[in-house]
């Protein structure tokens, strides 16, 4: 390796693209690195409460169990099991239900990791075990 460009230029790089031309240049970067994952694993799903102070972008008043009524953002994340890999990742506003958008952030998700890379298994906790999920 000759060089490593900073982060600024990367983020500038990635705001000169449309949007879903950022998201394939992401992708096809990050192959070689889901390549690395075993033949079966499993994909674990969570969400959690970031307290916003301020005025950030679709931060709303929501679920926030330690700061109640201050503003958030309650992301949505996947894991890969008993590694650090954090494959997806979806900010969503502070009102969003835990469960909220999760099927769409799975295909997202398989779409993003490709044909070749699919989880053996998705899990969530109980807040994903509704009878919509479910059913």
């Amino acid at each position: 390796m000759k060089g490593v460009v900073s982060d600024d230029t990367i983020r500038r790089f990635l705001k000169s693209l449309p949007e879903t031309e950022a998201r394939d240049w992401i992708a096809k970067a990050s192959r070689p690195l889901w390549s690395s994952l075993p033949e079966k694993y499993i994909l674990d799903w969570d969400s959690t409460v970031i307290t916003r102070y301020g005025h950030q972008e679709d931060a709303e008043v929501g679920y926030n169990p330690t700061k109640r009524g201050r503003p958030s953002h309650h992301p949505l994340m996947a894991a890969v099991a008993g590694t650090r890999l954090c494959p997806y990742y979806r900010l969503r506003p502070g009102d969003s239900h835990t469960a909220g958008e999760w099927r769409k952030a799975m295909e997202e998700c398989l779409d993003w990791l490709g044909p070749q890379h699919q989880p053996w298994l998705n899990r969530g906790d109980i807040g994903f075990g509704s009878e919509n999920i479910l059913s």
